[in-house]
């Protein structure tokens, strides 16, 4: 499936953007992060970081400091 070149003309910053990241049968999508610095995924800076050098994720941070960081309440409930 061929893809379009974006047009990032007027922005300064030069960073592929994607609306929606979906599968043809909508079941899952695979996102592969790298293990170098900059490797991350991040929703509006710091609603989700997932750091991919070193797997830490983040969630209400920025910079993830364990494992697992939450800046925030947490509610945890049973799956049943």
């Amino acid at each position: 499936m061929p893809y379009k070149t974006p047009n990032f003309t007027g922005f300064g910053a030069k960073t592929i953007t994607v609306g929606t990241i979906e599968s043809q049968d909508a079941t899952s999508v695979q996102i592969n992060l790298g293990d170098d610095a900059g490797d991350d995924f991040i929703v509006d800076t710091n609603k989700l970081v997932v750091e991919g050098d070193n797997g830490r994720v983040g969630i209400g941070t920025a910079s993830p400091s364990t494992t697992l960081d939450v800046s925030g309440g947490i509610t945890a409930t049973s799956g049943n």
